[in-house]
């Protein structure tokens, strides 16, 4: 793919197919004719996997002691305009719905946690810094080339918390849903 269509991510994603996605996100970024946002193209996020699963237990833990605990979301910030930092919030359900288009439900979290920073993508946080306070933003190249990079953070961030929960067993086995803040794709792990 070297033409974004944001459908073929979203279709990428509901397969669990992350690193596809990001294959097909970096080419499409590389055949862009503007050097801004290639620093993205082989960046990956440097959390422990492993951190982030005892992070993710130690949650599912502490909610389950409170009430029937069913299912998670990991929400990450809205990264492209919050450059300065990029994290995740862990938000916890006592209700789960089986649609895959029913989000609703997603407002009604009965716990949430602390911010879990997300590390190693910088330069990227620094060229979106870069694109909103400079007049990046009015080109339509520019614009095309932050449209691709803002999908291709998103499959990034899907890519390492489908890793995290791939190092271990969930200290119950409930689905766990993720995203970012105002995308409408989310990666759906089912125990």
């Amino acid at each position: 793919m070297t033409r974004f269509r944001a459908d073929r991510v979203q279709a990428r994603v509901s397969k669990g197919e992350m690193e596809t996605a990001i294959r097909e996100l970096e080419a499409a970024l590389a055949a862009k004719q503007v050097g801004h946002f290639k620093c993205l193209i082989g960046a990956r996020f440097t959390n422990s996997a492993r951190k982030i699963l005892t992070t993710v237990n130690d949650f599912i833990v502490r909610c389950d002691k409170k009430f029937d605990l069913r299912a998670l979301y990991l929400e990450m910030n809205g990264f492209a305009i919050n450059y300065d930092e990029w994290f995740f919030d862990l938000f916890a359900y006592s209700k789960f719905a089986e649609d895959p288009e029913d989000i609703e439900w997603l407002c009604d979290w009965e716990l949430a946690s602390d911010q879990f920073t997300l590390r190693g993508m910088k330069a990227v946080q620094r060229e979106f810094q870069l694109y909103y306070e400079s007049d990046m933003r009015w080109d339509r190249r520019c614009r095309a080339a932050k449209e691709i990079a803002m999908h291709l953070v998103l499959a990034q961030y899907l890519r390492l918390i489908q890793k995290a929960l791939a190092v271990g067993r969930l200290a119950k086995p409930i689905p766990v849903l993720a995203t970012a803040h105002d995308f409408d794709i989310i990666a759906r792990f089912m125990p």
